[in-house]
């Protein structure tokens, strides 16, 4: 295989690539096209001289937006087009029409990822992917969410209680191992092999390479490995795994007729996307609590009152989702919630599958059109809708609240979820408009965002509760090379960690 190292702009503008290679055969054979009645402009195309490349993706995006607003094309490298989607009403009209904007045919691309066959791939392009998703939503909801969130915290709390207090370590590296860890061990069983989050960062960076098939020697090694250990989770101690596992795999092979190996697979894929995202979370927010006493402190006290009340341990507390929600504990509610508002940056790709007007904001509320055609490749940017510079009235900024870390683009002021500076209901064109997206909306929003966000609270409960945290060093800056989903830090950040007395 050919070995290519991808940066974050890099792999967005592949796997759009890729998603018109993948399409072009299905829509040449689709002989009708919409027709419009008026004609509207398209969206503005971006004149590299006036917007050279500056290295990486969060970068570029800026450059542009900057010029040519929150909506507009790009000439890729490789002779296509891309249109980059960063405003609230284009979101909305692209995610409220499923039948025009598709991403289904990525799945196809995407099957190497995961060790699934081709014809894997294709069902799962086609069936599978919406299969899922909504068997997933029922697999992460209920009683069964309740299930999986008390393995996590017993989990989560071996980990912790095998950390060693005293030593100065990279505070970020402990949280985020020590977090995946706990989800693997969580979704498969305890015997989980230890110390392989490295590994899985690895795999995971070249997902975008292993759907054009240039991934490197290394991360298939790396896909094989974790492949290998999900097999034989399964195989020698499926009634140890959890339901989620155990009733996915029965619906994969009984429902649906996929091989053991493929229906293997995409539980794997199912444990990839629980694992990428919530590891980061909670190491960068527990990197900014270990420089807020304050707020320790007010979760702290939270959830002493709330133990008072209820006569339950931390471990009972943050084994309840229900008992993790805003009412009970809102200093740590408001933190998640601005952790993923300014330590994420969601990013989604579709084909528009037929000609369809759209609607941008334009100043003063107005609203203008424009026209995507059948065959464009779309990136959609949710975490630009966080942005408190372009959206000035829903994410008001307070002098001297908030602290703006280095690297990141956003002042961090969780404050701004208090009841009194919640963002309300905002509406454009007399319709609502989603203003928080970190895990996007619509028919495929993330299945798993209950259990995400029950997940980084459980885990910063039982932290808290065991561990001071001194010494710190600089707070990491987010990888501008990987600027999609939450952030990766670029660096290290050494701190002590005590035990609580």
């Amino acid at each position: 295989m050919m070995e290519i190292n991808l940066t974050g702009g890099q792999s967005v503008l592949l796997t759009a690539t890729l998603a018109f290679l993948c399409a072009l055969v299905l829509l040449r054979r689709n002989k009708t096209r919409s027709t419009l009645s008026r004609t509207f402009p398209p969206a503005p195309l971006v004149d590299p001289a006036k917007c050279p490349d500056l290295g990486n993706f969060r970068d570029n995006w800026l450059s542009r937006r900057n010029n040519y607003g929150s909506v507009h094309r790009v000439l890729e490298p490789h002779g296509m087009y891309t249109t980059y989607i960063g405003d609230a009403l284009t979101i909305k009209d692209v995610i409220d029409q499923p039948d025009r904007f598709d991403m289904s045919i990525l799945h196809t691309g995407s099957a190497p990822m995961w060790h699934m066959s081709p014809s894997a791939g294709e069902w799962f392009a086609h069936t599978g992917g919406a299969v899922t998703v909504r068997h997933s939503s029922h697999l992460l909801s209920g009683s069964r969410l309740a299930s999986l969130q008390e393995r996590f915290v017993q989990a989560a709390a071996r980990q912790l209680d095998a950390v060693q207090p005293g030593k100065k370590e990279d505070l970020c590296q402990v949280v985020s191992e020590a977090f995946f860890q706990a989800t693997m061990e969580a979704l498969f069983t305890k015997s989980f092999p230890k110390g392989q989050y490295q590994e899985f960062v690895l795999w995971d960076a070249e997902l975008n390479a292993f759907c054009l098939g240039m991934q490197s020697e290394r991360a298939v090694q790396a896909r094989d490995h974790f492949y290998k250990i999900a097999l034989q989770q399964i195989d020698e101690s499926l009634s140890e795994c959890s339901l989620q596992v155990r009733e996915q795999l029965n619906e994969l092979e009984s429902k649906y007729g996929l091989s053991h190996e493929d229906a293997v697979a995409v539980v794997l894929r199912t444990a990839w996307l629980g694992s990428t995202q919530s590891p980061l979370s909670g190491a960068w927010l527990i990197s900014i609590l270990s420089r807020q006493p304050h707020n320790v402190s007010r979760i702290r006290n939270e959830l002493q009152e709330l133990q008072q009340n209820l006569g339950k341990p931390t471990e009972q507390i943050a084994s309840n989702p229900d008992l993790l929600k805003g009412d009970n504990l809102p200093t740590l509610d408001n933190m998640v919630q601005e952790l993923l508002r300014v330590y994420s940056a969601q990013s989604v790709p579709r084909m528009c599958l037929k000609d369809t007007v759209v609607r941008m904001m334009g100043p003063n509320n107005s609203v203008k059109e424009m026209q995507f055609k059948q065959g464009d490749i779309l990136q959609i940017l949710f975490w630009n809708v966080h942005d408190s510079k372009l959206n000035k009235d829903w994410w008001p900024e307070v002098k001297g609240q908030g602290k703006k870390w280095q690297g990141a683009l956003e002042t961090f002021d969780e404050t701004r979820f208090q009841d009194s500076r919640r963002p309300g209901t905002v509406k454009v064109a007399g319709e609502t408009l989603r203003t928080w997206t970190p895990f996007g909306y619509g028919a495929r929003v993330c299945p798993g965002r209950y259990w995400a966000v029950a997940e980084i609270k459980a885990f910063v409960l039982l932290f808290l509760d065991r561990f001071n945290v001194s010494d710190v060093g600089e707070m990491p800056r987010p990888d501008p090379q990987r600027w999609l989903g939450v952030l990766h830090a670029m660096d290290a950040m050494p701190a002590t960690i005590s035990a609580r007395s």
